[in-house]
């Protein structure tokens, strides 16, 4: 009797490891299949900048935002819309562009605004009836630049419209000394006023919300602008410039394929050497010493560093 209670014990610790076993493999493939379902991959993006901190990179890609932080990337807050005209903000981020297919939001967003990273969103103007691509807002300032492809409720024929009050008034711009079609915009992160716009003729700049505008030289026009938050102006194109005080200099920059060219372009607010560039085809860098050396940390959309 005492030895069948010994092998009795002997069979019970045994199933128990078994067990134990069992639920270790299982949470190794549940873990490993989770780990799957969050690898990163990043297409069409439309806008990218920093929080106000400089701790996470933001850029939103064609399933919502995706996010850059201790050298990680992860899945953004909230609903995966797809967003445009994405803005990163000292207080959040404004945007434009489609709903999520389990979102209840109608399509097209309108203008939306989100202070807690997207978990929630709200809404500004025009929600269910437009859809911007050219949007910019001033970092500190919250001026809203959007330029309307069409006439609308809100908005008499299409053009560039400027709003100081969230969106809830519009002020029409004349664009008067702009040639060419839109390729990029930027609205200077302090100065209500100002607003620079590329075009496939030049970059031009205005410091009258959009009524005149200045050709900055003879260059043509740029794929990317971004103004940083001091107020110098980022220029992308085959490679990376800076107008500061009146000079475009060029900055050192990644390699680039030839036919490759700068989307879009962000400054950290808290760490002035600490830039990221995007390119047309999703290859994302990183410098934080100003653009001596850069770091790749998207692979042609593929992330690049440890994955949560």
């Amino acid at each position: 009797m005492k030895k069948k209670r010994k092998l009795s014990g002997a069979l019970w610790w045994g199933g128990a490891l078994v067990i134990g076993l069992s639920i270790g493999i299982y949470a190794l493939i549940t873990n490993e299949t989770e780990e799957k379902q969050e690898q990163i991959f990043i297409t069409h993006i439309h806008g990218m900048g920093y929080k106000s901190d400089g701790t996470e990179l933001m850029l939103a890609a064609h399933d919502g935002i995706k996010v850059y932080t201790a050298g990680e990337w992860r899945s953004g807050e909230g609903d995966r819309h797809d967003y445009m005209g994405f803005n990163v903000v000292d207080d959040g981020f404004y945007s434009s562009g489609h709903p999520s297919l389990t979102s209840a939001l109608a399509n097209p967003l309108g203008i939306v605004r989100s202070t807690d990273d997207g978990k929630s969103l709200g809404i500004l103007d025009l929600h269910g009836v437009e859809d911007f691509h050219g949007l910019a807002v001033g970092y500190e300032s919250h001026a809203v630049y959007a330029y309307n492809p069409k006439a609308n409720d809100r908005m008499e024929s299409a053009g560039l419209y400027v709003s100081t009050d969230d969106a809830r008034t519009w002020r029409f711009s004349r664009l008067e000394g702009i040639e060419g079609n839109l390729l990029a915009m930027t609205a200077h992160p302090s100065l209500e006023e100002q607003v620079a716009i590329s075009t496939n003729k030049g970059i031009y700049v205005s410091s009258d919300y959009g009524d005149s505008f200045t050709r900055l030289d003879n260059r043509p026009g740029a794929t990317a602008l971004a103004y940083g938050i001091d107020g110098e102006l980022w220029i992308g194109s085959d490679g990376l410039y800076l107008l500061n005080q009146g000079e475009i200099v060029s900055v050192k920059t990644p390699p680039l394929a030839s036919d490759e060219s700068i989307l879009y372009i962000a400054r950290n607010p808290q760490n002035r050497n600490n830039i990221a560039i995007t390119s047309e085809r999703n290859n994302i860098f990183r410098t934080g010493d100003g653009g001596e050396n850069w770091e790749l940390i998207a692979d042609e959309g593929d992330s690049v560093g440890k994955l949560e």
